[in-house]
């Protein structure tokens, strides 16, 4: 099995909150986030990436409903 990044926990203090707020939920799949695809990623791997982003940023993120 594939390990993938998965939002577990939306932080509303963190800075990137606006950024995000309309376009995750907890629950989503990231995919993707500035070009770098997280398939595979360990969480350290992910939380350095997302606390090193400074502006805008794309994410791709997969919903299940």
């Amino acid at each position: 099995m594939e390990v993938t990044a998965c939002i577990e926990h939306i932080d509303t203090h963190h800075r990137n909150y606006n950024i995000l707020k309309n376009a995750v939920e907890e629950g989503d799949e990231v995919l993707e986030v500035g070009g770098v695809s997280l398939r595979g990623k360990s969480a350290l791997f992910v939380r350095n990436l997302m606390n090193s982003i400074e502006n805008e940023f794309e994410i791709v993120v997969r919903r299940y409903r």
